[in-house]
């Protein structure tokens, strides 16, 4: 993997640590109407997920002196992880005032498109460190 997505994962990860800090801020003087929700999904899979992604697919190749099994994995995992984040945290706000069957759709599919993408890096990192396709 190259270095640009490295540093993609990190900036989504630094932008998301301010969504963070905002909305907690924005809770804390009740300026936001939204539930935990934002503050806890933006930490948690978008900080810190993010952060893990990122080094994941830059340093365990190296450590482990085998290229990345699924390089193009990569791409595809950085856009529709923010895509799919960023919809589940729209959806999810807009539940609360509208409870439109087509919001809970999207908040659905974009949670299962966290776990596959989950999944995908677990595979993606396993099958790099157990081969020899250096």
């Amino acid at each position: 993997m190259n270095f640009q997505y490295f540093r993609k994962f990190l900036f989504a990860a630094m932008f998301y640590l301010l969504l963070a800090a905002v909305s907690s801020l924005l809770n804390k003087f009740n300026l936001l109407v939204a539930d935990k929700f934002v503050q806890l999904h933006s930490q948690f899979l978008g900080f810190i997920a993010m952060l893990i992604y990122g080094l994941g697919y830059y340093l365990i190749p190296k450590l482990g002196k085998n290229q990345l099994r699924f390089p193009k994995f990569v791409p595809i995992h950085y856009w529709l992880g923010n895509l799919s984040l960023i919809a589940m945290i729209i959806c999810h706000s807009l539940i609360l005032f509208n409870s439109d069957i087509w919001f809970q759709y999207i908040l659905y599919i974009s949670i299962a498109i966290q776990i596959a993408l989950l999944f995908g890096f677990i595979i993606n990192l396993w099958m790099t460190l157990s081969s020899s396709h250096k």
